[in-house]
């Protein structure tokens, strides 16, 4: 069982993938918002992190950086969760070091693999 953060503005996304995260087992922490993100992840030092990019306040991008900056998180897995195209990640948007890409709407056996691949 891993321990698995999202971070994502959308409440409907959250609450269907954290359903999901709990059927296959693994433990589901949810933030609303990237502040909440980057302070659960430093208190709960979670398996892996979905993050959203697109939210208001802190930006996904900023809490990409920030969490990669901090040596208490920056060994946590990030998985980019978005609708950017992957193209765009790499040209567009100045982040580097994500683990994998899932673009919304994902589908569900997308993301059970994409995790068996980050987590192993």
């Amino acid at each position: 069982m891993a321990t698995i953060l999202l971070i994502d503005d959308d409440e409907n996304i959250t609450q269907i993938m954290s359903l999901f995260l709990k059927g296959a087992g693994h433990k589901a922490l949810i933030a609303q918002d990237a502040s909440h993100g980057i302070a659960t992840a430093n208190s709960e030092h979670p398996d892996m992190i979905l993050l959203d990019l697109a939210m208001p306040g802190i930006s996904g991008v900023d809490a990409f950086k920030i969490l990669k900056q901090n040596p208490k998180t920056s060994e946590i897995p990030i998985v980019i969760f978005t609708v950017h195209d992957p193209k765009d990640l790499d040209k567009d948007i100045d982040i580097s070091g994500y683990a994998d890409y899932l673009q919304k709407p994902v589908e569900m056996d997308a993301l059970k693999a994409c995790i068996e691949k980050v987590l192993s």
